[in-house]
C-alpha cells in the first residue's frame, strides 16, 4: 500500500530586538570647595561603540556657586544618543565651605593658627608708608590680599579697629595694635573672621648737647637737641647725676629723662642714658689760650735772660776780684 502526503505552504514572522547599551556615568568628585565662581562637576570617561556621536553633560537644579547640596540631571544629545541608556550613579553634588589659604608673598607678614583661629602678624617700622593715620591703615590692610582660595583667587575682606592706640600726632603707638577682619561671603568659609596684629617698633632718637663749658660762676642749664615726629608729645631733659647743680669746674655724669604722652613710643636715645659733661677752669683775665701761650713763652725767655745776666755778672765780679788779689801780691 502506498501512502501519499500532501505538504501545504506555511509562513511565520520572526522579530529581532536590539536593546540600548547601558552606560553608568559617575562623577570625578561629588563635592568641591567653594570658590566664588560657578563650579562645573566633572564626569569620568565612558566607552561608546566605535565613533558614535553622543554628548553627555550635567544640568544642576541651581547655579553651582554657594555652599549646599545640589541635584544633577544627565543631559544626553547627539545622533547616536538613542542607542544608549545612560544612568547617573549619584546625582547629588555638594559645595563645601572653603578653607582660606594664607598668601605668602609678604616678607614682613607671618600667620599663626591656634584655638582662637587665624592671626596675621605684621611687623612695621614706625611711620611706615601706608600706616600714617587711621584711614590709611584700614585701606592698606583691606587691600593687602592676605588670603586666597583653593584656586588662587584673592579673598576679599573688610577691616575694623579692635584694640588700637594712636600717638598725639595720629600715628600708631609703638607696640601691638589689633584689627578684626571679616571675610566677604563669610558663610562660605570655614572661618568668617580673623585677627590682624600690627607690631610697631620704637623710633630711635638721637640726642645731642654741648658737653663742655667754662666756669663763669653761674649755674649751667643743659639744652638737649633732638627730633620728634610732628604732633607727638615727647619731652627730653638732661640733669646731673644726683640732681647736682652744675656750677663749679669738673666733670659731671649726665642723666637723660623722657616724659610726655608718647614717650614710650621712642627709645634707644643715642644708645645710652648717661653722658659725661665737663666744666673747665676759666682762663686768667679772660685771655684766650693762644695769648696765654705767648705770655708764658715770653716770661720764660725773660727769666732765662735774667738768669744769664746774673751768671755773667757773678763771673765778672769773680774775675775782677781775682785780678785785684793778684795785683796786691805783686
Amino acid at each position: 500500500m502506498i501512502l501519499k502526503f500532501c505538504l501545504t505552504d506555511f509562513s511565520t514572522s520572526l522579530e529581532l530586538e536590539i536593546t540600548k547599551k547601558p552606560i553608568t556615568i559617575s562623577l570625578v568628585s561629588n563635592s568641591q570647595q567653594y570658590t566664588g565662581d560657578t563650579i562645573t562637576p566633572q564626569i569620568n570617561s565612558f566607552q561608546l561603540v566605535g565613533e558614535d556621536d553622543v554628548q553627555v553633560s550635567l544640568e544642576p537644579n541651581a547655579p553651582l556657586v554657594e555652599i549646599g547640596d545640589y541635584t544633577l540631571t544627565l543631559v544626553v544629545s547627539g545622533q547616536d544618543a538613542d542607542n544608549y541608556q545612560f544612568t547617573l550613579a549619584n546625582n547629588q553634588f555638594t559645595i563645601t565651605k572653603a578653607t582660606p589659604i594664607e598668601n605668602d608673598v609678604y616678607e614682613n607678614i607671618t600667620f599663626e593658627s591656634n584655638d582662637e583661629g587665624l592671626k596675621t602678624i605684621i611687623s612695621i617700622a614706625p611711620n611706615a608708608d601706608g600706616y600714617e593715620n587711621a584711614t590709611q591703615i584700614l585701606n592698606t590692610l583691606s587691600q593687602l590680599n592676605l588670603l586666597k582660595n583653593s584656586v588662587g583667587d584673592n579673598i576679599a575682606y573688610s577691616v575694623v579697629e579692635q584694640n588700637v592706640n594712636y600717638t598725639q600726632g595720629g600715628r600708631l603707638k609703638a607696640g601691638s595694635a589689633t584689627y578684626l577682619a571679616t571675610l566677604a561671603q563669610a558663610p562660605n568659609y570655614t572661618f568668617e573672621t580673623f585677627i590682624i596684629e600690627i607690631n610697631v617698633a620704637k623710633i630711635d632718637v638721637v640726642v645731642s648737647f654741648d658737653n663742655e663749658f667754662t666756669f663763669n660762676g653761674n649755674e649751667i642749664i643743659l639744652s638737649p637737641q633732638y627730633s620728634i615726629l610732628d604732633g607727638d608729645d615727647v619731652i627730653i631733659s638732661l640733669h646731673a647725676e644726683g640732681n647736682q647743680t652744675i656750677i663749679n669746674a669738673g666733670q659731671y655724669g649726665i642723666e637723660l629723662s623722657v616724659s610726655g604722652e608718647d614717650a614710650d613710643c621712642y627709645g634707644n636715645y643715642q644708645g645710652q642714658t648717661s653722658y659725661t659733661f665737663t666744666v673747665n677752669d676759666p682762663s686768667p683775665a679772660g685771655l684766650d689760650t693762644t695769648i696765654l701761650i705767648i705770655i708764658i713763652v715770653c716770661a720764660v725767655v725773660v727769666l732765662l735772660l735774667i738768669i744769664l745776666t746774673i751768671i755773667l755778672v757773678v763771673r765778672h765780679k769773680k774775675k775782677k776780684k781775682q785780678q785785684t788779689i793778684a795785683n796786691a801780691n805783686n
